[in-house]
């Protein structure tokens, strides 16, 4: 084991994956049908997932459209699911290759097509314009939702459901409290800045 390299201060690290969309179809078409990458990767509920997309792209005028995302649930007994994300959610500075999705334990949908969005010109599809050899920022943001029937805190309600929301909520007995909102969550404070594994920035890149 090399004993070499140190540790690095992950406040001042640029954390990024890349893609290559000069690679959008297989290599090996009899194995396999489709090309997804890898965008981002957290857990909830205990249990790691994974999303994966397919960027609606054309190489001849260098124009993103869309990404069509792909969830996968690894390791955990509760699977997590997307699902739409509130227009509060949103910040009112986000710009154009932000890409907002919400994540809900129990939902069942595990596919989901987003369009780039221009969120200063009232919400309009758009496309997003890249530059041949030079890498193009985007970023991803997860938005955690209540379970169904969760959203609000009705003991007598809750007490009926067959899940427990241990994101939102904690408990003991008969007494039921509600979590504080951390980033990444619906409802939480805007102003909190925090390494939390709730977004995802990605390098854009066609040579």
């Amino acid at each position: 084991m090399s004993t070499n390299s140190s540790p690095i201060d992950w406040n001042k690290t640029d954390l990024v994956t890349c893609v290559d969309l000069n690679h959008t179809t297989p290599t090996d078409k009899k194995e396999f049908d489709e090309v997804y990458h890898f965008l981002y990767a957290s857990q909830a509920y205990q249990t790691l997932f994974a999303v994966y997309g397919k960027f609606d792209f054309s190489a001849e005028d260098m124009k993103v459209k869309g990404v069509d995302l792909q969830l996968l649930n690894y390791q955990g007994l509760i699977n997590v699911g997307f699902c739409d994300v509130s227009a509060s959610d949103i910040p009112k500075d986000s710009k154009t290759g932000d890409f907002f999705f919400g994540i809900q334990g129990g939902s069942q949908i595990r596919n989901m097509y987003l369009p780039v969005i221009d969120y200063q010109d009232n919400n309009q599809p758009t496309a997003l314009q890249l530059k041949k050899g030079k890498a193009t920022r985007i970023m991803f943001t997860r938005v955690l939702y209540q379970m169904d029937g969760f959203d609000k805190l009705d003991s007598n309600k809750l007490q009926k459901s067959v899940l427990f929301d241990t994101e939102f909520y904690s408990r003991t007995g008969t007494e039921w409290f509600a979590n504080a909102r951390h980033p990444g969550m619906t409802g939480a404070p805007k102003s909190v800045v925090t390494k939390r594994c709730w977004q995802s920035a990605v390098n854009l890149i066609h040579y």
